[in-house]
Parts: C-alpha cells; sequence; structure tokens
C-alpha cells in the first residue's frame, strides 16, 4: 500500500482500458466524460481495484445497448470521480447494505458481495469515501471522493 502523487485521469483511463473487453461482450457502451487532470495521493494499484470494481458493477446492472458514463472533477479540496449507470437502480431496502461484506443481489455464480465492501475499505483508507445516489428503475450514480493532493 504505497502512497503516492496519482494523476486521477491517467487511473480512469488505465481501468476503463482494463474492462473494455467485458464491455465489449456484454454489448455496454463506456463513455468517458473527461475532466482535467486531477493529481490524488493514492495507492494506483488499489484505487485502479476501485475503479475496475465499480466499473464492472455499473456494466453488470445495464442492459444490452445502454451505457455507463464516467466523469471527474475537482471541487474544494477534493476529487470527486462519478461512475453512472442506466440499469435498475439500487432498491432503497439495499441502499443501507450494499457496503456489507458479502451482501450481494446477483445470482450465485455471478458475484461474492465483497467487491464494494473492499472498495469502500479501499477508498477509507485512503481517506475518501463513496456516496450513492439510486431509484429503483432510475440506475445508480456512485461518487469517489479523494483528498486531491496539495501541489507545491
Amino acid at each position: 500500500f504505497e502512497i503516492r502523487r496519482l494523476d486521477l485521469a491517467r487511473l480512469v483511463r488505465e481501468a476503463v482500458d482494463l474492462v473494455r473487453v467485458p464491455f465489449r461482450a456484454a454489448e455496454v457502451e463506456i463513455e468517458l466524460q473527461q475532466g482535467g487532470s486531477i493529481l490524488v495521493q493514492g495507492s494506483s494499484n488499489h484505487l485502479l481495484q476501485v475503479l475496475v470494481n465499480m466499473l464492472l458493477n455499473a456494466k453488470d446492472a445495464s442492459s444490452v445497448g445502454g451505457s455507463v458514463q464516467v466523469a471527474w472533477e475537482e471541487r474544494g479540496g477534493e476529487a470527486r470521480l462519478s461512475i453512472v449507470d442506466h440499469g435498475e437502480g439500487i432498491a432503497s431496502a439495499h441502499l443501507a447494505k450494499i457496503f456489507d461484506p458479502f451482501f450481494t443481489t446477483k445470482d450465485v455464480d455471478k458475484g461474492t458481495g465483497l467487491g464494494l465492501a473492499i472498495s469502500h475499505g479501499i477508498v477509507e483508507r485512503h481517506g475518501g469515501r463513496i456516496e450513492v445516489e439510486s431509484e429503483s428503475g432510475q440506475g445508480a450514480a456512485f461518487h469517489i471522493f479523494l483528498r486531491a493532493a496539495v501541489t507545491a
């Protein structure tokens, strides 16, 4: 867990490159709504794991022909990365549980319920947070907040 200064835009592009094949196979488009270069303090491998997991979850929530939008911006000393799908959304009864280990709504052979729990832990270890907006039938938006790196 080596913390160093990272370019969030570069990390997002790397994560998107890693998930292109499964997105293509699922016939789901990934749209980068590119923001500027934002420096954050973090572990590249760990944050890449978070991004890949969140992107694959968004793909799984999407229908054939659907799309997932990825955007980032800096706001008040924080980097905000948003991953938005237009799938079925998350039932309100499940929202409070989605970061619990082993909680999943996926079929047994599709997931373990550990991805969001691990991602949540990694982001917290970076001093950040994940916020979720969702309404049943309206898709979901996951917002990852990380402290922007202070430039010298």
